[in-house]
This record gives structure tokens, C-alpha cells and sequence, in this order.
């Protein structure tokens, strides 16, 4: 796996959340994200859904949002 993908995985990951949730009345929530390699960039879907892209790998992201932030509570690397 490409340290560059970890990177824009973790960064895609942590940007779909604060998107989802920025602008609404939400103060705390938790997501689950897979996001995995397509066409050269960074492809990320809601849920745990290893098993059912293709892709040479993909990384599972559990996230946590709190007053406008992300953070990662757990990675699952496949």
C-alpha cells in the first residue's frame, strides 16, 4: 500500500464525515467509511464494505464527530 494513499485516505475519510454533518444541528455522531484506490484517487463509501469493493486495498475508517472535528477511533487496513 502507497504511503500517499494513507494519507489522502485518511484526509477523505475525515472530510466525508465533517461534510455530512457541518451545517446541521448534529453535535456528536460516529461513522463508518471505506475508502479504497480508483482510478487514481481516493474513493470513499458509508460503511464496512471491504469485502465487497475491488481493489488492491482498501482501509475502513470508524470516525467520530464532535463540534466540527473528525477523529478516527479505529482503522481496519485490508
Amino acid at each position: 500500500m502507497p504511503l500517499n494513499f494513507l494519507a489522502e485516505a485518511i484526509n477523505a475519510a475525515k472530510c466525508e464525515i465533517i461534510n455530512k454533518y457541518t451545517g446541521t444541528c448534529c453535535v456528536h455522531a460516529t461513522g463508518n467509511y471505506t475508502v479504497f484506490w480508483h482510478e487514481n484517487k481516493c474513493l470513499v463509501l458509508r460503511g464496512d464494505l471491504h469485502d465487497k469493493v475491488e481493489s488492491d486495498f482498501c482501509i475502513v475508517f470508524d470516525l467520530r464527530y464532535s463540534n466540527g472535528s473528525a477523529v478516527i477511533t479505529s482503522q481496519r487496513i485490508y
